[in-house]
């Protein structure tokens, strides 16, 4: 991944990144998530109970 591990999102949000995954208008309990998540040992998963207008995941 760009600068970091793969990474999925559980957020409702009015804009939602993921490295270079973004999305727009994303319904609570939606999940985006970024290649290769499903197979990493290291790997990120925010799940964010409460709605946000923007989240980012972005690499170091």
């Amino acid at each position: 991944m760009p600068g970091g591990p793969p990474a999925r999102v559980a957020a409702g949000a009015g804009s939602l990144s993921v490295y270079d995954v973004s999305r727009g208008g994303v319904a609570a309990g939606d999940v985006v998530s970024s290649p290769g998540w499903d197979r990493a040992a290291d790997r990120l998963y925010p799940d964010l109970v409460g709605g946000a207008n923007a989240v980012s995941v972005t690499g170091r």
